[in-house]
């Protein structure tokens, strides 16, 4: 494993550590962890959603503009 040395806000550490306090574990542990969280988002390829197949639930009872869309993925 490699040691290394960051430079971090106070602010967020401390509650880092009683993130860490709560869950038994080591700061250390909690950093490893989130590190390896970030590089598999980074890293594992992305697709568009051209990629996925259309649903084959019938016809659309009517066309949907933009911005209805945008609501439904919104939530208005």
């Amino acid at each position: 494993m490699k040691v290394i040395s960051l430079h971090v806000p106070e602010k967020p550490y401390e509650e880092l550590k009683e993130i860490a306090a709560k869950e038994g574990r080591p700061v250390a542990a909690l950093i490893r962890e989130a590190m390896a969280d970030y590089v598999a988002r980074e890293t594992k390829p992305r697709r568009s959603l051209l990629d996925i197949p259309p649903h084959k639930g019938g016809r659309l009872k009517k066309r949907w503009t933009r911005s209805e869309i945008w609501d439904e993925m919104i939530g208005r």
